[in-house]
């Protein structure tokens, strides 16, 4: 049985309508399109309007009755077909002119000038009709830039869960804390209050993926102190800045006999620890890394008072 698909933050923003889903806005692209390719036509059944009556002043009268009741007859179709939103009334009047001027023509004797054989509701139609042409395709092309912006947030959000599920195993390890006193393991750890270059430090030799933009090292080691085992009795007790003295001393205690064992200089990278489930955390890097670190960091100094791990513990 396959099993069901972990929804994403942009799932829920979908089903919010805060974005829109690539179905609803390739939707609204054809119906845009479509909607410029009618409005194109029109304008150029009018053009075609405007052409024909364009030597009707050398005409004779029943040449020029002639040429008036095919150019209404093909206008009044045009009128009666299903026309795009706005353009049937610059039809009508265009067709209510024609009319009159036809009905002109067929009462007068005397020779009619060039101006009063001109159709001046064909030249507004096709104008207006232009002007919509322009408005929509203007419309499409935000359209467009919007589709891709929300194609590229789906992508980045697609990245984000993929770093997050497969981390999931990583934080069923940090809950272990639960039943002892200390843990020291390595985690996917997040500086969360500073965007650092994902390119620069794969330079520098760390193994980065990225989440919403922030960079995400991954196999960092850290400590991990049980308040409850390291206070005992006295855990309800003890709080504040003497149970944050305690709990530093033991995660430095920790910090030393680790260097003893590995042979190698360990540091804080923060001083500031992280409480996460039943653990205060600490993030510590030797001192290679922490010099190779320090190069990503404008003014190559480390300075981190904020970070977290890269793993959903909802």
């Amino acid at each position: 049985m396959q099993k069901p698909r972990m929804k994403t933050n942009f799932d829920k923003l979908e089903a919010a309508g805060l974005v829109a889903g690539a179905d609803d806005s390739n939707a609204v692209k054809t119906r845009t399109q479509e909607r410029i390719t009618e409005l194109k036509t029109v304008a150029k059944k009018i053009e075609k309007v405007e052409a024909a009556l364009a030597d009707l002043y050398v005409l004779s009268k029943p040449a020029r009755l002639k040429r008036l009741t095919q150019v209404m007859s093909a206008v009044k179709d045009l009128h009666a077909s299903k026309l795009p939103t706005g353009a049937k009334k610059h039809v009508g009047n265009c067709l209510n002119e024609l009319t009159s001027l036809r009905e002109g023509v067929y009462a007068s004797n005397a020779q009619v000038d060039r101006q009063t054989l001109s159709l001046i509701t064909a030249r507004q139609a096709h104008t207006e009709i232009t002007a919509m042409v322009a408005a929509s395709e203007a419309r499409l092309d935000k359209i467009t830039a919007e589709s891709n912006q929300s194609s590229d947030m789906e992508d980045a959000y697609r990245k984000d869960e993929k770093v997050i599920q497969k981390n999931a195993a990583k934080a069923e390890q940090l809950n272990g804390i639960k039943t002892k006193a200390y843990m020291i393991v390595r985690m996917p750890v997040v500086p969360s209050d500073s965007i650092l270059s994902i390119e620069k430090l794969t330079r520098l030799g760390f193994s980065v993926d990225s989440i919403g933009g922030y960079a995400v090292l991954n196999e960092q080691m850290v400590i991990g102190i049980s308040p409850k085992f390291l206070l005992g009795e006295h855990a309800g007790a003890v709080k504040g800045e003497k149970a944050g003295e305690l709990i530093r001393a033991e995660a430095d205690r920790l910090r030393k006999l680790l260097q003893k064992k590995t042979g190698a200089n360990l540091q804080f990278v923060s001083d500031k620890p992280k409480s996460e489930g039943s653990g205060v955390w600490f993030w510590l890097m030797s001192d290679r890394d922490l010099n190779a670190f320090a190069r990503a960091f404008p003014g190559q100094h480390v300075k981190i008072s904020r970070w977290g791990f890269a793993f959903n513990r909802e």
